[in-house]
């Protein structure tokens, strides 16, 4: 027990004296730490150099539970790496929606897109699927 303490000790010292990048350690941690719920995106896909509105179709039953009951808003958005964000807001259903750019560079492939609620000072994540297809020809590579 004593040796496991040690090697916290000199890993917690390590990060404290500049040695990797202690606070994305301490994002990874905290993300760790939340409750994911699924939810479903519609359309779940977008080609390379496309701009598009993805809407949230469904959370996960507790989530939306969650959500109504206490208060709560979004606090990030991720699409993951070469993918922006432009804008997001609600449609005349009251489902987000979030305007999302995919760069003509960005890496083909399944996305685990995430939605961060804070409720009630507590941080929670919505968890999607999402692919990215190559361009169509003649939209630019």
């Amino acid at each position: 027990m004593i040796f496991g303490r040690i090697q916290l000790v000199i890993v917690l010292g390590l990060l404290a004296a500049g040695c990797g990048n202690s606070l994305s350690s301490l994002d990874s941690v905290q993300r760790s730490a939340r409750e994911v719920y699924p939810m479903t995106l519609g359309p779940d896909f977008g080609r390379r150099g496309d701009t598009l509105t993805v809407t949230v179709i469904e959370m996960g039953p507790v989530l939306q539970q969650v959500l109504h009951e206490s208060v709560s808003y979004p606090t990030e958005i991720s699409f993951g790496e070469g993918t922006y964000i432009k804008s997001f807001g609600t449609d005349e259903q009251d489902r987000l929606q979030i305007e999302v750019f995919i760069s003509p560079h960005a890496k083909e492939g399944e996305r685990l897109p995430t939605l961060v609620f804070s409720v009630d000072n507590e941080l929670v994540e919505a968890r999607g699927r999402f692919w990215v297809l190559p361009a169509l020809h003649g939209q630019p590579a």
